[in-house]
């Protein structure tokens, strides 16, 4: 059985899928008996989900000039 940081620390692995057939059967055993770890899986698939659905988005004019200023201002 893996324990709770094991699983944290391969969760992109679990997610995407490169994941080796045992090593997929030891994360969906963990997934199943840990529900703190489930909620983390769920929250983190929901949340890429919901990133992929979202149109790419520009920064206003005002906005990036701001920001670039603050950039140059902290750099120089």
């Amino acid at each position: 059985m893996l324990t709770c940081r094991q699983f944290v620390s391969g969760l992109n692995d679990y997610l995407d899928g490169p994941l080796d057939a045992a090593s997929r059967a030891r994360f969906d055993r963990h997934v199943g008996a840990c529900p703190r770890c489930r909620i983390v899986c769920d929250t983190t698939r929901k949340t890429i989900q919901l990133y992929k659905t979202c149109l790419p988005g520009g920064v206003p004019p005002a906005l990036e000039a701001r920001l670039m200023a603050a950039l140059r201002a902290r750099w120089h």
